[in-house]
């Protein structure tokens, strides 16, 4: 069912609640990853950050770059062709949280996660923790730390020492043409806490 004119009115009088709070409380500004985001994804937009809000943070920081999920729409990995080493950086900058919140001495990231299947939005997931992104360029490989431990990464090589609670997604088969690019990723990644 459509969204009517009237409802996408409220939606972005609603909408700029949280982005007055963000900019008068913390100095940041409300970030989307589409350029002109549709009234369904105002909705998500909306969702996200009135849930940051609602832990009464101390402190927010808006990620840079804002991305919905990880890129997946497709719901699998993409191969790298010409610059494949792109490919793979490009894949760990969706790692980037789009929200990170403190609140006294507990940090929380709050992410888009992946899409699974072509048109289906993602999830908001929370995880607790700091976490940051770090770069090869040379090899290619993106990490996400959580507490300066590895908690996910994408990179060119198969990873050689996989923990006993990781796991390994990868571009399908079916579809290498090019280089095949890596998802190594700690089991508690894909769980909501």
């Amino acid at each position: 069912m459509p969204i009517s004119r009237e409802e996408v009115q409220l939606l972005r009088q609603r909408l700029s609640e949280p982005r007055l709070e963000l900019s008068a409380r913390f100095g940041a500004e409300m970030s989307y990853a589409e350029y002109d985001p549709r009234s369904s994804d105002l909705f998500e937009y909306f969702v996200l950050y009135d849930a940051a809000l609602s832990i009464d943070p101390c402190g927010i920081i808006v990620g840079r770059p804002f991305t919905r999920g990880d890129a997946r729409s497709a719901g699998w990995i993409p191969f790298g062709l010409t610059k494949p080493h792109k490919t793979a950086i490009k894949m760990g900058r969706t790692l980037v949280p789009n929200v990170v919140c403190s609140r006294k001495s507990v940090t929380a990231a709050f992410w888009f996660d992946k899409s699974l299947a072509p048109r289906l939005r993602p999830d908001i997931v929370v995880r607790k923790g700091r976490f940051e992104v770090k770069t090869d360029y040379s090899k290619g490989c993106a990490l996400l730390l959580r507490d300066d431990s590895p908690f996910a990464g994408y990179s060119l090589e198969p990873p050689a020492d996989l923990g006993p609670d990781s796991f390994v997604e990868e571009t399908p088969r079916a579809l290498k043409i090019g280089q095949t690019v890596y998802l190594e990723q700690e089991a508690s990644f894909g769980i909501h806490l």
